[in-house]
């Protein structure tokens, strides 16, 4: 049997290298992304597995196939109507977290199987070195969007700096042309995420700062951006607690032994292959 992803967008899309991009790479997989559907038809397969999105013309097309909606977002929060249509015509559905699977399961009364967000570590060709250094360099990424979380920690971060600590923070996102404008009490600079240029510039940096989703979104969110740093050997701090945040800027041996202890918990129990593993058995019952 052929299998055949659906990916949300390009391989530059970290979502889609982690959901699509990747696994395929374990199961003989062929991946096309949503995109180049407008101008093509679906390739051949005896099953096929929606990330996020889904078309349902061509679902319909191939209606005497397996097609599965691979969730990585609560998009029925947002279009309930399209949401229930394209669960009429599912074979089966999967989550990226317990959380969400739970949640799709309440709202639609289908059950969700769950396969966590994992990484390929043959990507993470950079990985910090921590030292005594100054400053002590911050990272945050993600979309622009999502700068909204750095207001959690951005108190905790002007507490340093008035206390005396050397630090600065990075934020790379897609739009590294708009400044931040949360004032000049914290030395902040841009730099855009480029796929294959992303892990150097974590690698680069001494702490994660990865704040949490505001509101609900983050009971249901994936942690695959900790899994990144941790990919890199870097520590990951949430930002919200002022000791802890003054711990790993002040000791760099903290900085070296939490990210060393979440590098290994990547390679040991986050291997993409696993998920690939998981889907395999998921649809061939192996």
């Amino acid at each position: 049997m052929t299998i055949c992803f659906i990916a949300a967008g390009p391989i530059t899309w970290a979502s889609s290298r982690l959901r699509c991009f990747w696994p395929a790479e374990y199961m003989n997989a062929t991946v096309v992304t949503y995109a180049t559907l407008r101008q093509t038809a679906l390739p051949p397969a005896d099953v096929y597995i929606w990330q996020k999105h889904v078309h349902l013309d061509l679902l319909a097309q191939t209606a005497d196939k397996q097609h599965w909606w691979d969730l990585t977002e609560p998009v029925w929060w947002f279009d309930p109507e399209k949401s229930r249509d394209i669960v009429r015509h599912m074979s089966g559905f999967v989550a990226c977290t317990e959380a969400l699977a739970t949640d799709f399961q309440k709202w639609s009364g289908r059950f969700c199987h769950v396969i966590p967000d994992r990484i390929e570590p043959t990507y993470f060709t950079h990985a910090r070195t921590h030292a005594a250094v100054q400053p002590v360099r911050l990272i945050w990424f993600g979309t622009v969007l999502n700068r909204v979380t750095l207001t959690i920690a951005w108190p905790n971060l002007m507490r340093l700096v008035a206390e005396g600590h050397n630090i600065e923070l990075t934020i790379m996102d897609d739009r590294p042309d708009l400044p931040l404008r949360f004032g000049h009490n914290v030395r902040v600079y841009h730099v855009r995420w480029t796929w294959k240029h992303d892990v150097e510039i974590m690698a680069n940096h001494d702490i994660a700062l990865l704040p949490p989703l505001p509101g609900p979104l983050e009971r249901v969110h994936s942690p695959y951006k900790q899994l990144m740093a941790w990919a890199c050997r870097l520590p990951v701090a949430n930002g919200q607690d002022y000791e802890d945040l003054r711990q790993l800027v002040t000791s760099f041996y903290e900085r070296e032994q939490r990210g060393t202890a979440g590098q290994q918990d990547v390679l040991n129990q986050w291997n993409v292959s696993k998920s690939a593993g998981e889907w395999l058995a998921l649809l061939f019952g192996s």
